[in-house]
């Protein structure tokens, strides 16, 4: 056993021992005498969010499943509105945003898949208010507005539609209230010189129809800075957003009530895209003179007009300059109706159009553009789910069905540095169903047994066709235009059947102990490449790859002391993934793509505090502690750049047993193109995460208090490359966010100064080597920089009262 992940358990495992140690002496002091009447509202007690992470509204500390909840005032008072926000304050969540702050990877407990497109599921997958997203571009339009937000950690595949192996972040959104509801936000962030307004109208329209309507606009300059002169946009991400919601809730009668939402985001950009080089060779900073090859929020891109004879008017999706365009449409209705007093039938209608385009040099540095992209991506979903559910005495259950249909497409319009290549239409069809069920038995007042699984049959297919040839040759072999991709699988299905166990303890009412066998499934897919994409038509080539699976086991304890204001929570987890999805760039095919990564393991322990001191209502501290053992148990990946020029020890496979070829540079002659990753650890996955929090609340007159809340961050050291280069390390490092605001008593009114990364820390979000045909570097995603927002929140309806 790794002797680390030993030392870890056992440390945090000592704190359960101090536990019953704790109770005992609460006990002692209570004695036998009795017991002091409770006055509501004179001592301040830990909040405790409901959650529905099960599809009921439980309590988060006596619900036994692994997940971090935030109500409206703690997204509020942390003015959360993206996923970093979120990840900062879940221990096991980290994310790497790309693009206009819509393109998110999302890794949970350092399971990840990458984002190249729209064509595959992602691990960590998305759900807003009850329709399951596998695409973490739909998060951005559920982050605003919310009611709450729950963090499910680990294999998800009974309650939320569709297969999630590694977690899922579910966004509800709010609904309308009962009394007229009017809100105004506006403010402005330094960080990315951002300027923005949200705006509510809610409340009654009837006795039975109740409404609301929320309005969020953004206009950013971005924080990264071309240093490449004379390009058409200096400062990246650049863009402006709007997002539109509105629902209607319909409540006939006692027994029945219907939520429809519809949502609209529109964001558009200068681009989709920026990266910085570092760690350049001499070569690398000769040929890129404009890049000063370090992590310092500057960079070079040059516009696609630098390629000599570029002809915008060749494709539709080419302009003069970069651009983005984002639309995204949701449309969604949940349905209840109480048969009677024990029997709930529900359902959830889900329908999203996802339209994507943009234009832009994807490969940076350099003066001239060594790969322009014009791509338009496109997805249109519907799915439906229906459940009954029962609650009785000492048995509740659980069964129903999901049906999921989305197409999608994707036309590419590619120039290399070579030339143009053919562009081209790829499609993917994808239809998914799935039953489920879900008992639970009380066996006892405090020991509970639930049982369940999904059983899900998917079908997925793939084609393809030239749209123009542009003149391109394979091999002597023309491309035309109407040509058909040589696919050689391309029809493909899977069935899986996903069981989950949990057993729940509850000595006493302060102590939910569990613990947990469970299984997951995410299906196979397509990789739809932009740049291999020119060869497809030629030579016949497998673009799919292999169902991703995961089992394991969760043990958890969830407790409170000191008349709840005391919050001790420890979970340890040991997951095993086969077939692991994975996106990296592919040296042969000189683009990224998904493949099978054979498999991994992650482990490790979770601890989560929260306090609040004695005789000192106004103060809630936190402690949250995370330890993680997560590595490949079977790889054979791509050699690094630096064991190809500087160090070639572990660049020692043979794939294809041929003598003849390798990967060159320090390897050429030795017919190895491939690295054992068995026991290296993944990608972006420390060992150890350390979270600090304090929030405090303290009245200052009769109408006015104050609120003040601060959070630090120590990640450890890991690696931001998909293969493991030793060159793309984060150092450990330390982030620090900081709150402080003044409000009326009756929240008629607010006025925050928040402030997030205030050290301005740097640190590689993604990382790899970069395709610059034999020059040595690497192409990173950078965090962004120290930002400092001010917020002024006015809700007229509260001053009127």
């Amino acid at each position: 056993m790794n002797l680390k992940y030993l030392r870890a358990c056992t440390a945090l495992g000592a704190i359960l021992f101090a536990v019953p140690a704790l109770a005992q002496e609460q006990a002692s002091e209570a004695g036998s005498e009795p017991a002091e009447e409770v006055v509501e509202d004179e001592r301040a007690v830990l909040n405790t969010v409901q959650v529905f992470a099960r599809k009921r509204q439980e309590s988060v500390q006596d619900i036994p499943v692994v997940v971090q909840a935030f109500d409206a005032g703690t997204l509020e008072r942390n003015a959360v509105s993206t996923i970093e926000d979120i990840s900062f304050m879940t221990p096991g969540l980290t994310t790497n945003v790309q693009g206009n702050n819509v393109q998110n990877v999302l890794n949970m407990r350092g399971i990840e898949s990458g984002n190249v497109g729209v064509g595959f599921d992602q691990a960590v997958s998305v759900n807003i208010d009850g329709v399951q997203f596998s695409n973490s571009e739909f998060l951005r339009v559920g982050q605003f507005d919310l009611e709450r937000a729950e963090v499910l950690k680990g294999p998800q595949a009974l309650y939320n539609g569709k297969n999630s192996t590694a977690g899922i972040i579910a966004l509800k959104t709010a609904d309308p209230t009962d009394e007229l509801y009017t809100e105004i936000k506006a403010g402005y962030a330094s960080g990315a010189d951002r300027w923005f307004a949200e705006g509510v109208l809610s409340g009654p329209i009837s006795d039975t129809v109740g409404g609301r309507l929320a309005v969020s606009y953004t206009d950013a300059d971005g924080w990264w800075e071309n240093q490449v002169p004379g390009v058409a946009h200096k400062k990246l991400p650049n863009y402006n957003e709007m997002i539109a919601r509105g629902t209607l809730k319909f409540e006939p009668t006692d027994n029945f009530d219907a939520t429809a939402k519809l949502t609209y985001h529109r964001n558009r950009g200068d681009d989709h895209a920026y990266q910085e080089l570092v760690e350049c060779t001499p070569a690398v900073e000769t040929w890129s003179p404009y890049s000063d090859c370090k992590l310092n929020g500057k960079g070079a891109s040059v516009d696609p007009d630098a390629l000599p004879g570029f002809d915008p008017s060749l494709s539709p999706l080419w302009r003069d300059e970069p651009y983005s365009e984002y639309n995204t449409t949701i449309f969604s209705v949940e349905a209840n109706y109480d048969i009677n007093d024990d029997l709930t039938l529900s359902s959830v209608t889900g329908y999203s159009d996802l339209d994507n385009q943009r234009f832009d040099n994807i490969i940076v540095g350099g003066t001239i553009p060594l790969i322009t992209l014009g791509e338009a991506q496109k997805q249109e979903t519907f799915s439906q789910e229906l459940r009954l559910s029962g609650t009785y005495d000492r048995f509740n259950f659980m069964v129903g069905a999901y049906y999921d249909d989305r197409t999608i497409t994707q036309d590419s319009a590619v120039v290399l540095a070579g030339g143009i290549t053919p562009f081209n239409t790829q499609e993917i069809t994808a239809d998914s169903w799935s039953a489920f069920a879900q008992f639970e038995y009380d066996v006892t007042d405090e020991f509970s047994v639930s049982v369940g699984g999904r059983y899900t049959e998917e079908d997925k297919s793939f084609r393809g066709v030239m749209t123009q040839g542009n003149g391109f040759s394979v091999g002597g072999v023309p491309v035309n235009a109407g040509d058909p991709f040589l696919i050689v699988n391309p029809d493909i299905s899977a069935d899986d059947f996903s069981p989950e166990i949990t057993l729940s303890y509850k000595p006493q009412s302060n102590i939910n102990l569990f613990a947990s066998y469970k299984e997951g499934f995410k299906s196979g897919s397509f990789s739809m490449s932009q740049t291999a994409s020119r060869f497809l038509s030629v030579i016949p080539t497998a673009t799919d790859f292999a169902p991703e699976e995961v089992d394991g086991y969760e043990i958890g304890a969830k407790t409170e002391w000191l008349d709840n204001r005391l919050r001790l929570n420890l979970v340890w987890f040991d997951y095993d993934y086969s077939n692991l999805q994975l996106s990296a760039f592919d040296s042969e095919l000189q683009t990224t793509r998904v493949f099978n990564a054979g498999a991994a393991k992650t482990r490790g322990i979770e601890f989560e505090s929260m306090y609040i001191p004695e005789n000192f209502d106004a103060l809630t501290l936190s402690a949250n502690i995370a330890y993680l053992d997560a590595y490949y148990e079977e790889w054979d990946a791509d050699c690094t750049a630096y064991q190809i020029t500087v160090d070639p020890a572990g660049c020692n496979v043979d794939v294809d047993n041929n003598p003849a070829t390798d990967v060159g540079g320090l390897l050429a002659g030795t017919g190895f193109e491939a690295q054992d990753r068995n026991g290296d650890e993944l990608r972006n996955a420390p060992d150890w995460t350390f979270q600090l929090g304090a929030v405090y609340d303290e009245r200052l007159t009769e109408t006015l208090r104050i609120r003040a809340n601060g959070a630090a961050v120590w990640t450890d050291e890991h690696n931001a490359d998909p293969i493991g280069d030793p060159l793309m390390v984060n150092d450990a490092h330390w982030k620090l966010n900081l709150g402080v605001g003044i409000y009326a008593d009756d929240d008629s009114w607010a006025l925050d100064l928040i402030a997030r990364n205030i050290t301005d820390e740097r640190i590689y979000n993604w990382g790899q080597t970069a395709p610059l045909g034999g020059r040595r570097a690497y192409a990173v995603s950078p965090n962004p920089p120290r930002d400092v927002m001010i917020r002024l929140t006015v809700r007229p309806s509260e001053m009127m009262k």
